[in-house]
């Protein structure tokens, strides 16, 4: 007698993927999206995208992303973007994501920076030119270029935590 073993869930299990404006989107496969997220790190893209549905590199590499669209939110995974230089091309950096920022997002929905890369969306957000939310995540003792126009900061060490509070306590 054989035991038939269960199937594990597939990764992709309850999450819709499409391309709009060049960008992967991570939708949840039933309902409507409560919120979208823009999702920018040094490392993302359709490259780690393909890389995770191919079971190469684990799902954590694009933070939470892989939950929150099981979750019910619509996540686009914007491709790599380095760390920002004023010296070594700093146009157009993030200011290329800036398009997909106001045509894709609504005023509610979250531009999150999976390090301290955003320079021009935060000072775009300072000017009123930009009105959604920005959220950006240190590990320790970072820079963070505007950082008083987040709506919020993830911090993952207690040292980034101590800075980000005394640095900007809202």
């Amino acid at each position: 007698m054989k035991l038939a073993v269960p199937e594990s869930p597939s990764l992709t299990d309850g999450i819709v993927e499409r391309e709009e404006q060049g960008m992967i989107v991570l939708s949840p496969a039933r309902g409507r999206a409560i919120r979208r997220v823009l999702h920018v790190s040094g490392y993302a893209g359709r490259y780690v995208w393909n890389k995770i549905k191919n079971g190469l590199i684990p799902a954590h590499q694009l933070l939470g992303c892989v939950e929150l669209a099981r979750m019910g939110y619509e996540v686009a995974l914007a491709e790599p973007l380095p760390h920002f230089d004023a010296y070594r091309r700093p146009l157009p950096h993030d200011l290329k994501l800036l398009r997909f920022a106001k045509t894709w997002l609504g005023p509610d929905d979250i531009i999150f920076s999976g390090h301290t890369l955003l320079y021009w969306l935060p000072l775009l957000k300072a000017l009123g030119a930009l009105n959604r939310r920005i959220v950006s995540l240190t590990y320790a003792r970072e820079r963070l270029d505007f950082s008083r126009n987040h709506s919020g900061i993830v911090t993952l060490t207690p040292a980034a935590a101590d800075h980000a509070e005394k640095r900007h306590p809202r």
